[in-house]
């Protein structure tokens, strides 16, 4: 039975659990600027929520293992400010828990999403199973658990926290279903990791299938940032772009293709402009030159997302050149265009399943139109 008595305990006392503090990152700025600011007389240290801590092994003190950003915001508090009442962990005490208890308390706790506490990731618990493992009987563990287990037995920790750094370069997360087929590759280090970045950055969930499509991902400006064995970029495979016939399977090529990201899910819409609206100023003398300039106009047109079937309004304004101003939203009021768009020339290679865009005749990369996680 957990104590039902929060115990206020001195910082020196407390240091987070060796094996169950499985971030790979604590970030606790905006923490620490909401717990000064919540701190009040009826909260002197700005702690909404009491963490869980035991007792430490060896020395006296505890290890906190629920409420590890808590602890270590109220520990940068105390010892950039020196005032007394952040000095102080507010806990319960627990006893009598095994690491895998705990483990699955941690778990819990981060997967509410609320108040003070960011949601743990599943290379995080992954490389948090990792830790604990020796610890209990896998034969006697729940199919979640076992899941993560074998996810841990093929990952190794180098490789877990840089697939955490091409999830925060996209702002996706792999799911488990990603990470085991990932977890059965063979091959090198730069085919791992390329194949990882592929899946990751276009949403795909077979690593198979990504690995034959790995060279979009010598294209992603953060490649080199996250993995930084990787070096420099591939040379764009040179193809050939004809227009489509009349045979079933031939390339299809659209040009002159403009973006528009649904509001709605943040999929991507295909849209050609037919013509640009061009003024022409005319010289009063019949021998005099005429200047032709594109006129500065704003077009909207209503549509429904090819993803989502919501529906968006797109505003468009002509720029020079081959240039355009797009902007996309859920409301038909008129907002100015703000996001420079370029006409792309694209292919769809049906051997990959894929939009392309093509550059000078070479395949320059995929065109992620798939809807964003979480939107």
């Amino acid at each position: 039975m957990p104590p039902s008595k929060v115990v206020a305990i001195p910082l020196e006392l407390i240091q987070p659990h060796p094996r169950l503090a499985f971030r790979f990152r604590y970030e606790v700025a905006s923490l620490a600027d909401s717990i000064r600011e919540t701190a009040d007389d009826s909260t002197p240290n700005g702690q909404l929520n009491p963490g869980r801590v035991v007792k430490a092994e060896v020395k006296e003190g505890y290890y906190v293992y629920v409420g590890v950003r808590r602890f270590l915001a109220l520990k940068g508090l105390h010892e950039g400010t020196k005032d007394a009442r952040f000095g102080v962990f507010n806990a319960y005490v627990d006893e009598g828990l095994s690491e895998l208890q705990m483990f699955l308390k941690a778990k819990a706790e981060n997967e509410e999403e609320k108040g003070e506490r960011q949601p743990v990731s599943l290379l995080e618990l992954v490389s948090g199973i990792r830790k604990i493992r020796g610890s209990f009987d896998p034969s006697r563990a729940s199919p979640s658990i076992k899941r993560l287990l074998a996810l841990a037995d093929r990952m190794e920790d180098d490789r877990l926290q840089r697939l955490r750094g091409a999830e925060g370069a996209t702002g996706s997360s792999f799911k488990p279903s990603q990470l085991e087929s990932l977890a059965r590759m063979e091959g090198s280090k730069e085919e791992f990791y390329t194949t990882a970045a592929t899946m990751v950055a276009f949403g795909m969930e077979d690593a198979e299938e990504a690995a034959k499509k790995r060279d979009a991902a010598y294209h992603l400006k953060w490649l080199g940032r996250v993995f930084p064995e990787i070096k420099g970029e591939r040379k764009p495979r040179e193809v050939s772009v004809e227009r489509p016939g009349e045979d079933e399977g031939v390339e299809i090529h659209e040009e002159g293709v403009l973006l528009a990201a649904c509001p709605h899910c943040g999929g991507g819409n295909m849209l050609r402009v037919s013509e640009k609206v061009e003024v022409t100023h005319l010289s009063p003398d019949p021998q005099g030159e005429a200047v032709t300039m594109v006129a500065d106009t704003v077009s909207r047109a209503r549509l429904v997302c090819s993803h989502c079937g919501g529906q968006l309004y797109v505003f468009i304004r002509n720029l020079e050149g081959s240039g355009y101003a797009v902007s996309a939203s859920k409301a038909r009021e008129f907002r100015e265009p703000t996001e420079p768009a370029e006409a792309l020339d694209l292919r769809f290679d049906h051997g990959e399943e894929a939009w392309q865009k093509i550059e000078g005749g070479k395949v320059a990369g995929l065109v992620v139109l798939a809807p964003k996680r979480g939107k």
